[in-house]
């Protein structure tokens, strides 16, 4: 088997796609398979592949490494240096963007049950990964590619019985611990911003209002007096700035 560093490229626009394999031939052959389904699990190839049609597309060979050891190294050194358009995410070897059928879901899904990580484990993976953060590029990626049906949970609704469940997992023990880890943290003034943007124009249900009041207490005719005055105050004072 031949294996290394390929490219897909767009021969009418030059964008292309960066990708690894130990059998160029298979690889080739199994995105073509996909993109012909339009089932490509990579959306902004797929939707080049249907406007240009198969014929704008080339795959080409750009280096032979026989150490598979290599590959995600050297892949991530073509990623870096061409900064290939179809690509969804800029970090060699990540799932990002890839679909696994049910079956090999469920099979996962039972391959790692019951394994959890020492605390040694979870102290270094920790360590590695702090102070990472995401460009604004790639979160903008990562948000269009989760969005509508690429969500997970898009059009599903948990039954009676599995609301039930996460009910008593919250007990009032583990509320508690949950409550202690929020002390003393506050949200910026952005983040701030950001929620209540993405909830304008949203209005909660009756049953919904009631249920947030038994959680809280029913604020007395006081207290609601003074909330109904500073939220008065305050947007007037957002009307004076604009």
């Amino acid at each position: 088997m031949t294996g290394g560093i390929y490219q897909i490229k767009n021969r009418l626009n030059g964008k292309s796609y960066i990708g690894s394999t130990m059998e160029f031939r298979y690889r080739w052959r199994k995105h073509l398979a996909r993109l012909r389904r339009r089932t490509h699990p990579n959306p902004h190839l797929q939707a080049a592949f249907n406007k240009y049609g198969e014929g704008a597309f080339t795959f080409l060979v750009l280096e032979d490494v026989e150490n598979a050891s290599r590959l995600i190294v050297r892949e991530q050194c073509y990623l870096d240096t061409l900064n290939p358009e179809y690509n969804i995410c800029p970090t060699a070897g990540s799932s990002l963007g890839c679909s696994r059928s049910p079956e090999a879901c469920r099979k996962n899904s039972e391959a790692h049950k019951g394994k959890h990580h020492g605390e040694e484990t979870k102290r270094k993976i920790g360590m590695a990964s702090r102070g990472r953060r995401h460009s604004e590029e790639t979160k903008r990626k990562i948000a269009e590619l989760r969005k509508g049906v690429g969500n997970g949970n898009y059009g599903k609704h948990h039954s009676a019985e599995w609301r039930q469940k996460i009910s008593e997992a919250w007990t009032p023990e583990r509320r508690q611990e949950h409550g202690d880890r929020l002390k003393g943290k506050s949200l910026s003034n952005e983040h701030r911003n950001k929620i209540s943007a993405a909830l304008m124009g949203h209005s909660l249900s009756e049953e919904t209002k009631r249920k947030i009041g038994k959680a809280n207490g029913d604020p007395s005719t006081e207290t609601r007096r003074r909330i109904s005055e500073s939220l008065k105050a305050y947007w007037r004072e957002k009307e004076t700035m604009a």
